[in-house]
């Protein structure tokens, strides 16, 4: 794997390229380079943190948009917007899977959504048999409920005129 882990020249070429912060209608000169994948995330992993560290990973901001970056936990959806438009959907993702893929990772953890997200399954809910006998009874017992007072209601509706929202 080629290492392409030097801060300096990224942070020089990304200055380069991009001289005023990124944030959207911001014109202050960029002055910090913030990486979308903290060091926090790839500690101890030199190869995600190596991957991590690329032009599609990371975005030039000012100083104060830079902080908010760091205390704003939508603000990562919003960076990765922001280098969908400049690199493309599919390198920031392809990026960011390699990166999600040397943390260990894989399958839908990897997945990034167009919109910055992260496609997150619903989890997998293992119910026991008592639980499932509950749930239903449960049912049954509102089943048993609405056959009980259908006619009351149908009378009801009969004799206000209005038409009857539940059939049985």
């Amino acid at each position: 794997m080629m290492n392409r882990f030097n801060r300096p020249i990224l942070k020089a070429r990304k200055f380069a390229e991009t001289p005023h912060c990124q944030y959207p209608f911001c014109d202050k000169p960029a002055t910090d380079m913030h990486e979308i994948i903290t060091r926090a995330e790839t500690e101890g992993n030199e190869e995600a943190r190596q991957l991590s560290f690329v032009p599609e990973l990371t975005v030039a901001l000012c100083r104060e948009h830079h902080n908010e970056a760091h205390s704003l936990s939508f603000m990562r959806q919003e960076l990765l917007r922001i280098n969908f438009e400049i690199y493309g959907y599919e390198r920031v993702a392809e990026a960011y899977e390699r990166v999600m893929l040397a943390l260990g990772k894989s399958g839908y953890e990897c997945i990034l959504q167009p919109d910055g997200t992260v496609f997150s399954p619903p989890p997998r809910v293992r119910i026991s048999d008592d639980e499932m006998a509950k749930i239903m009874e449960l049912i049954e017992h509102h089943n048993r409920l609405i056959n009980e007072r259908m006619p009351t209601y149908n009378k009801l509706c009969e004799k206000h005129g209005v038409k009857p929202r539940f059939q049985p």
